[in-house]
């Protein structure tokens, strides 16, 4: 069979084109663990929403951090999964262990993903008049736990992004480790899943 060269000629530039974006994608990979990661400059709110899945209990210290330094007034420690870490009840434990006041914490502890923590934790903003909100997660959970927490919680709450510092993850030379770049692909694939449902 031969090939048409008028339709050959006329697919050139699609090929090319194509050829240049797959090129510049490649070059661009090094940042994809960057965009995983949003922060503001630190800013004063009524309390920190500290999503569980924090077994070194990196977000629960940075959160508490932030209290002492009067950057929030309350911490509501969010997570229904069982085990140290997962359940909001361990990362109030070590929350007082490092000199949290008790009047300071709030829990919510029956969500088992990051849009249910958004969700449950409501109340508790309602309940006690809760206007602003410093979202303290690990660096790359952070775009998809503002996205979500934006997603649910619409104007009412004003937003300031503050990941857990300093991390065992760190953005860059993430492709160097398999753990790290795993952890950039499954975020990339959650924030895909919570797109097509509606979620973020």
């Amino acid at each position: 069979m031969k090939c048409d060269p008028v339709t050959s000629h006329r697919k050139l530039p699609l090929v090319l084109t194509g050829l240049l974006g797959f090129l510049a994608l490649l070059t661009q990979t090094y940042r994809l663990g960057d965009w995983l990661v949003v922060r503001d400059p630190p800013t004063r709110t009524d309390a920190a929403l500290v999503l569980g899945g924090d077994p070194y209990f990196e977000r629960t210290g940075h959160a508490v951090r932030l209290l002492k330094e009067g950057l929030v007034t309350r911490l509501i420690f969010c997570g229904g999964e069982p085990g140290s870490g997962d359940h909001a009840l361990s990362l109030m434990q070590h929350a007082r262990e490092l000199g949290a006041p008790e009047e300071s914490l709030l829990i919510e502890d029956r969500s088992h993903s990051t849009r249910e923590s958004v969700e449950f934790a409501l109340p508790l903003l309602q309940q006690h008049g809760i206007r602003s909100l410093t979202l303290v997660t690990s660096p790359f959970h952070q775009r998809r736990a503002f996205l979500a927490a934006r997603k649910s919680l619409g104007n009412e709450v004003r937003l300031v992004n503050s990941p857990a510092d300093p991390s065992f993850w760190k953005p860059d030379g993430w492709w160097q480790d398999w753990w790290s770049a795993k952890v950039v692909f499954t975020e990339y694939v959650k924030l895909v899943y919570y797109f097509l449902r509606g979620w973020i």
